[in-house]
């Protein structure tokens, strides 16, 4: 991240104009693109510009089929957060 920018603290809001939630527009990307990042730092919208670069030989790749069973499963009304807090309760 510090090659791009942008620190551990920096909230990123938007690449490429779109919402962070927009998974499929956050996946869509090649090595050697380049893309806007709009973020927070410290209460401060600011914007970098980031060129995609290769992942290094250790790095593990998960494929999304199913983005609105994702986006439930992370943010929805039973999201898993919700689903934690209702076993620890249980």
């Amino acid at each position: 991240t510090e090659h791009a920018g942008l620190k551990p603290q920096d909230s990123i809001i938007a690449i490429d104009g779109f919402a962070c939630t927009d998974f499929a527009a956050q996946t869509a990307t090649r090595v050697g693109e380049t893309h806007r990042v709009d973020y927070f730092r410290h209460g401060v919208l600011q914007h970098t510009n980031l060129t995609v670069q290769a992942a290094s030989p250790n790095t593990a790749y998960l494929q999304i089929i199913e983005y609105d069973l994702l986006e439930n499963w992370l943010f929805g009304q039973n999201s898993l957060c919700n689903t934690v807090k209702s076993v620890k309760n249980d």
